[in-house]
């Protein structure tokens, strides 16, 4: 919006060279309406207001909710508070432990042979051996839930790694 007012701004003062002299009642008494007249939009933002909807429709199309959020200049600062407590550490080493999956951890241990990646034991040797997923760089060191990131380590490993990182 203030850019927009600018632009406009800087044409009406280029626009001053061609026009010549314009009488001192027009402009006091008449400028909108001159500016007007050669095209020069106005923009009055009490009436421009920028909202985001919101709309949710259920499966089915049975249930529908909406609602709208005016995005003036204390929402944006707000919604830039709440995006800024989402990015911590803590937040982040939580979503991506949500994002291990039974699936991811059944395809990480098939993948590693049901294998502990440090010590070598294996179910194959000792059929009741707790096999767990670990984060190589840890969640909470900012590593992610992907399969390159992953392996498979037996309990007892997994517990002396924590969350150090080992190369």
């Amino acid at each position: 919006m203030k850019d927009a007012k600018q632009i406009i701004e800087n044409y009406k003062a280029e626009y001053q060279q061609y026009l010549g002299n314009v009488p001192d009642y027009v402009m006091e008494n008449d400028e909108a309406g001159f500016y007007e007249r050669l095209g020069f939009a106005t923009i009055d933002e009490s009436v421009l207001a920028v909202e985001y909807k919101f709309a949710y429709t259920s499966g089915g199309g049975l249930v529908q909710r909406s609602f709208t959020v005016p995005m003036t200049e204390e929402t944006i600062a707000e919604l830039i508070k709440i995006l800024e407590s989402k990015l911590t550490t803590k937040a982040f080493a939580k979503e991506q432990r949500t994002l291990m999956t039974k699936k991811l951890r059944e395809f990480i241990k098939q993948r590693d042979h049901f294998t502990c990646c440090n010590c070598g034991n294996s179910t194959a040797v000792e059929p009741n051996l707790l096999l767990e997923i670990d984060h190589i760089i840890p969640a909470s060191k900012g590593g992610r839930t992907t399969e390159d990131n992953l392996q498979t380590l037996c309990w007892k490993c997994n517990r002396a790694k924590s969350n150090k990182i080992i190369s």
